[in-house]
């Protein structure tokens, strides 16, 4: 609509013209209730019938204002309507939100990114250890060897702070790796497999056409449940003690928690006496069946330490070939625990909790160990058919005892132990020959046991007959009565004298002749 000032009279026209009629629909803020013309003298604005203060016109009109105008020529002039309409109050609203919703957008861009630098921060702190070409942070230790369809399997345990060792069951420990790591895509890692210090294991010495398999199990741990992956995994480098495996990692949820286990399998045709360099055992519910040998089966060895009394055998029948041959077992059992060496030029060596017990045999003597001990280690090494070998020692100074339970005649005895230890070798009744023993301090040792009886029921005296000490050795026979027959039983004692723990071995010799 468009109004144009004019006269009074055409004023009062158009006031009542039916066009105006119609502009009643218009809103009272837009209305004209005013009508008003300018003064060609003045150049204002004034009522023409009656005065009107300027106050009243302004409360009452509605327009903009209208800037001073020629009198000559009339202004027209458009009221802007600013009222929107429903569907501009959605457009705009709608706007709006559009505009919030960029804005979140980009602050939430801009943390992400802060994010994921801190997240490539601690990518790179794990990676720089286990990519090729760097120096790697974990090393790994070989726990007890296990035979897997035809296939030594080598589990090994690091030393690293970041691995946790697992029993599995029935198995043998095994490494684990843990660390939390937000994962984006799929990544390669390189780990380097070591050997431990009492032993390493001679990856060198393995053929170049056998098979050196490497698996990993991964595991991802989320907050609802558990998820677990098998991956292979390849041989990077071979060294002398040490193995570079490489591992393609799949890919897991961001945040998971990683757990990796890693299994080395060498063919059993690789894997002679310079790999058993020590079997490591710490579970004490553990069985395991095991072969070794150099292409052939030396011994088998059968440990089950959840028995009460638990039984080690070697058959060295097939050993005859490898006479030079060492084969070793290391144990730890809570329980009792029995080596019994039945045949050939075999060397055993056995650590156990509690003592080692190997069973009577024609061929070889039975030795019983007894003590509170942290670790005891016993040997009986059969040199030849009358001589043999036993070296027994304590660590930290704990008393050790041992007897010797069965012996054949004319036979000879290596005795080798702490120099801090309490020991007593109690030898059977019914042994025949004479005494030549070492001992540290050059003193005898030697001494009659409390309440022995005669083994022939005869009431005899159990006499001690010392020839002295010659070059550090005590000399001397024992028998019940007569010691021309020279049989009976003895307990031969000494304890080092000095305060300090004095881890030395000394050795000592006795001979039954």
């Amino acid at each position: 609509m468009v109004l144009i000032a004019k006269s009074d009279e055409e004023a009062r026209s158009v006031r009542r013209s039916p066009s105006m009629e119609s502009d009643r629909s218009l809103p009272p803020a837009y209305a004209p209730t005013v009508p008003f013309e300018m003064s060609e003298n003045m150049g204002m604005m004034e009522r023409s019938s009656r005065p009107i203060l300027i106050s009243n016109m302004v409360s009452n009109i509605r327009y903009p204002a209208m800037p001073p105008v020629s009198p000559v020529s009339p202004v027209s002039f458009e009221p802007v309507i600013a009222i929107p309409t429903p569907k501009q109050r959605r457009r705009r609203s709608l706007r709006a939100s559009f505009r919030f919703i960029a804005l979140a957008f980009v602050v939430l861009l801009v943390l992400a990114s802060g994010g994921l630098l801190t997240m490539s921060s601690r990518t790179a702190q794990v990676l720089s250890s286990l990519l090729p070409y760097q120096a790697p942070s974990t090393s790994f230790e070989p726990t007890l060897p296990t035979e897997v369809d035809g296939r030594i399997v080598h589990q090994f345990n690091s030393s690293s702070n970041a691995w946790t060792r697992d029993s599995l069951g029935s198995h043998a420990l095994r490494a684990r790796l843990e660390f939390s790591l937000q994962l984006n895509e799929s990544m390669g890692y390189f780990f380097t497999v070591k050997g431990p210090s009492y032993g390493s294991i001679a990856f060198h010495e393995v053929s170049a056409g056998d098979e050196i398999r490497v698996t990993a199990q991964v595991t991802s741990h989320l907050r609802d449940h558990d998820s677990s992956q098998s991956t292979n995994a390849f041989v990077l480098a071979r060294g002398v003690d040490e193995l570079g495996v490489g591992i393609y990692m799949p890919q897991f949820t961001h945040g998971s928690r990683l757990e990796l286990e890693i299994d080395v399998y060498v063919p059993a045709a690789s894997v002679g006496p310079r790999w058993l360099r020590s079997l490591d055992v710490d579970t004490p519910d553990l069985r395991q069946d095991f072969s070794f040998g150099d292409g052939v089966a030396v011994g088998q060895l059968k440990l089950n330490a959840n028995t009460i009394d638990s039984e080690t055998r070697f058959n060295t029948d097939t050993v005859i070939a490898h006479a030079q041959s060492s084969i070793r077992g290391m144990f730890a059992a809570k329980n009792d625990m029995s080596l019994t060496v039945e045949s050939g030029p075999v060397f055993v060596e056995a650590a156990l909790g509690r003592g080692i017990m190997p069973r009577e045999s024609d061929a070889i003597p039975t030795l019983t160990l007894q003590g509170s001990l942290v670790r005891v280690g016993g040997i009986i090494s059969l040199l030849d058919a009358t001589h043999f070998k036993i070296r027994v020692y304590a660590l930290h100074g704990s008393e050790l005892s041992y007897t010797i339970d069965s012996m054949p005649a004319n036979a000879v005895l290596d005795l080798e132990t702490s120099s801090r230890s309490h020991t007593d070798v109690r030898l059977p009744p019914t042994y025949e020959g004479t005494l030549d023993l070492c001992t540290p301090q050059g003193s005898s040792p030697v001494r009659i046991a409390e309440g022995l009886r005669d083994p022939e029921g005869q009431d005899r005296q159990l006499m001690l007959q010392d020839t002295g000490v010659e070059a550090g050795k005590w000399k001397g026979s024992v028998g019940w009565g007569d010691l021309r027959r020279r049989h009976g039983s003895v307990v031969m004692h000494y304890e080092a004298s000095e305060p300090r723990v004095d881890l030395s071995r000394h050795r000592c010799r006795l001979s039954i002749s």
